[in-house]
């Protein structure tokens, strides 16, 4: 395995490690019709990476740490850093922020659909499988995802519409032989968005083994395919100090998978303090209590906010980690968040500011 340090010109660096043809050149083109894509690394920002830590066969069936030159191994907060939320509904008049330039992404438009149910379970026909949440905090119910009050998570019934087919389900094979289900969301034609902890799994030998990726999976139907991904990023505020507030990821698709080419993807963008509070929102991913094969949606404002973080009262579950946390505007849907963690006083993710637009960007190309 092969272990690569890049260095730029401000002084910081990039590790990966490459045991294979993972992914896309590091500084690659971009497609046209994903949008804009000729963003840069913030300087103030380092990225942790490993590339193809496995070659298995295809199956069929944070945000970035701040490290100053004086100070390399000391992680400090982001001032530049804002948030991000996410809601199905049209943006109310006025609230946009002028000047701000979202990212990537097309598909066609269609409402979210209404319809409930419930999910089927996983285990019986493979191998337990856990949230992801637990092979980094096993001991903390704490930041579980939950249902707040009444469960009103509703069930996604077709996910061959947009944007519910750009949504993944993650099963994560880790180093220690266990599973996990997660959420992920994609970005570009093999470039899938997620939590931190469902590619770096601090309790569970790190980098994963690998992670099969199923976009739009809807109970035992795969309408978009699958393939086992081996290539993965997160920043240095994740994998080195397991900080919740740097707890947002990537994985890379393999070249023979550019499953964004059919599904389209989402755009991202980082807004104001102004623009987010209060502001509807969507969630929608695999929860694990309702079998972790079916998309679940919720909506609703977030409720505060920081830097870093975003928090609201939408239900969650865990296996939605990773989830986008999205609004709709015209034709498009705009992540400003990864959905992460939560309590009983509220659920969670890391907001998409200027530092994680900046590396998003970055894996973007990677995957185009």
């Amino acid at each position: 395995m092969e272990t690569k340090t890049q260095k730029f010109s401000n002084g910081h660096s990039v590790v990966s490690s490459d045991s294979g043809d993972q992914g896309g050149d590091e500084f690659g083109g971009s497609y046209s019709e994903f949008g804009e894509s000729n963003g840069s690394m913030d300087e103030s920002t380092d990225t942790l990476e490993s590339l193809g830590l496995e070659q298995l066969q295809e199956s069929g069936g944070a945000s970035p740490g701040f490290q100053p030159q004086q100070q390399p191994q000391q992680q400090q907060d982001d001032p530049d850093e804002s948030y991000g939320t996410l809601e199905e509904f049209h943006d109310e008049a006025g609230d946009e922020d002028e000047g701000q330039d979202d990212y990537g992404g097309e598909g066609m438009m269609d409402d979210m659909p209404g319809g409930g149910g419930g999910g089927i379970s996983i285990v019986g026909d493979q191998p337990k499988i856990e949230e992801a949440y637990a092979a980094t905090y096993p001991d903390e119910t704490t930041v579980m995802e939950v249902v707040i009050g009444r469960d009103d998570r509703r069930r996604v019934p077709s996910t061959r519409n947009f944007p519910y087919r750009a949504i993944v389900q993650l099963v994560i094979e880790a180093k220690n032989g266990r599973r996990y289900v997660g959420t992920g969301w994609l970005i570009s034609p093999r470039t899938v968005i997620t939590a931190g902890h469902c590619v770096y799994l601090h309790n569970a030998g790190g980098w994963p083994k690998s992670i099969q990726v199923s976009p739009g999976m809807n109970g035992n139907s795969k309408p978009f395919g699958t393939c086992r991904a081996t290539a993965f990023r997160s920043v240095k505020g994740w994998v080195s100090g397991k900080q919740r507030d740097y707890d947002y990821g990537a994985i890379i698709l393999p070249r023979s998978h550019p499953f964004g080419k059919r599904t389209g993807t989402f755009r991202y963008a980082s807004y104001s303090n102004r623009t987010l509070l209060q502001k509807y929102v969507n969630i929608c991913g695999y929860p694990g209590d309702k079998g972790g094969k079916h998309q679940y949606y919720h909506a609703r404002r977030i409720a505060r906010l920081t830097d870093k973080r975003l928090s609201y009262l939408i239900d969650t579950a865990g296996g939605q980690s990773g989830s986008p946390i999205f609004f709709r505007r015209g034709n498009n849907r705009i992540a400003v968040g990864i959905h992460t963690t939560g309590s009983m006083s509220g659920n969670g993710g890391t907001r998409i500011n200027a530092s994680v637009k900046s590396n998003l960007m970055r894996w973007a190309r990677e995957g185009a």
